[in-house]
């Protein structure tokens, strides 16, 4: 399996689209073929919106169309812009447990209010459902991420080795970026019955620090 799975490497649909002035929006949908069995066995349909406006919102909604129960994680992969990663700050996850992927998995729990990126960050935070927000300080704004349909949220940042490793990623870029993903990972998986859906979603949004 792919290691951020097949959904973001398949050839999706696109079943519907509008636009005003005020407001964009598409959607995808994805279907189990015979492309995707070798890699995922049970039949699905996947539906993935997107609808930007003063918010971005995006949502993905997985069916299962089978006959048998199905179970799954996924990942909203939502990479934040920030005017540098030295004056980036995260918060929301204070007290949450995490795995720590850069050390093999091991627990942790995150004890700081507001969590600075200095190093590589790969990590998952358990029983997270809550929003978060990245303090852009070099910029004067905040971006706020809020979630549906989650109880997992992934923070990511390479930094400079590992950035240098990616061949899909620019040698600097980790210094203008920080990830906060919602998701549905490790102990937040998701079992459907036949027939049954579930949607996560997030909602983005820039606020600016400086008074009107």
């Amino acid at each position: 399996m792919l290691a951020h799975g097949f959904a973001r490497n398949s050839n999706w649909i696109l079943v519907d689209s509008a636009s005003s002035d005020e407001r964009k929006s598409v959607t995808f949908i994805l279907r189990g073929d015979a492309i995707t069995r070798p890699m995922w066995p049970h039949p699905f349909e996947l539906r993935y919106q997107v609808i930007v406006s003063e918010t971005f919102h995006a949502s993905l909604s997985v069916t299962n169309t089978g006959r048998s129960n199905m179970d799954f994680t996924a990942v909203l992969h939502s990479y934040s812009d920030v005017l540098g990663i030295a004056q980036a700050s995260l918060e929301g996850l204070a007290g949450c447990r995490y795995l720590d992927k850069v050390e093999a998995n091991k627990r942790k729990v995150q004890s700081e209010t507001l969590l600075r990126i200095a190093v590589e960050v790969d990590r998952t935070y358990l029983d997270a459902q809550g929003a978060c927000t990245i303090n852009d300080d070099g910029r004067s704004r905040q971006i706020r991420v809020v979630k549906e349909g989650s109880c997992s949220t992934v923070v990511w940042n390479p930094w400079y080795e590992r950035a240098r490793q990616l061949v899909d990623f620019p040698d600097e870029g980790y210094q203008y970026m920080l990830c906060a993903e919602i998701a549905n990972a490790a102990s937040d998986f998701i079992e459907l019955v036949p027939g049954a859906s579930h949607t996560l979603a997030v909602s983005i949004e820039a606020i600016s620090r400086h008074p009107p």
